[in-house]
């Protein structure tokens, strides 16, 4: 088993440090990845998840200038906002608002625009808080 470990390890080592991929960077890299420090953003995987995120922001800033007009009810946050509530039940939009670390006003807009797509409902609880759940087809789906 002792020497199947040191194999392992010594893959991951090397004498020689990898240079970083970028043309004209002589950096080198630490544990022999593709890019040195200056240079990740050039990662396929990270250019891709600060474009996802970059998407998201402008999202979320076109939604508090236009409110559920500007929703995309199959975009990233309709998702996550559909995924809290098969995860944990009913809740009320400032619970998820704040569960999902988005203003309430934002949230509101997603509500309204999943609500007129009929993936939601909205109800008021005894406190007359606005309660949202999933529809049933949602919930089934989700099950």
């Amino acid at each position: 088993m002792e020497a199947t470990n040191q194999n392992h390890n010594d893959r991951y080592r090397s004498d020689r440090p990898a240079p970083c991929v970028h043309p004209g960077c002589t950096t080198s890299t630490r544990e022999r990845k593709p890019y040195c420090t200056e240079h990740v953003r050039e990662h396929p995987y990270v250019t891709d998840l600060l474009d996802r995120l970059g998407s998201i922001e402008r999202e979320l800033a076109a939604v508090e200038r236009r409110g559920k007009r500007a929703v995309d009810i199959d975009g990233v946050l309709a998702t996550e906002v559909l995924r809290e509530l098969s995860l944990h039940g009913d809740r009320t939009i400032r619970r998820l608002a704040r569960d999902l670390a988005l203003p309430t006003k934002v949230l509101d807009a997603y509500v309204r625009a999943l609500a007129k797509a009929g993936r939601v409902t909205t109800g008021h609880t005894n406190r007359n808080r606005e309660m949202v759940q999933l529809t049933e087809s949602d919930r089934e789906e989700a099950a």
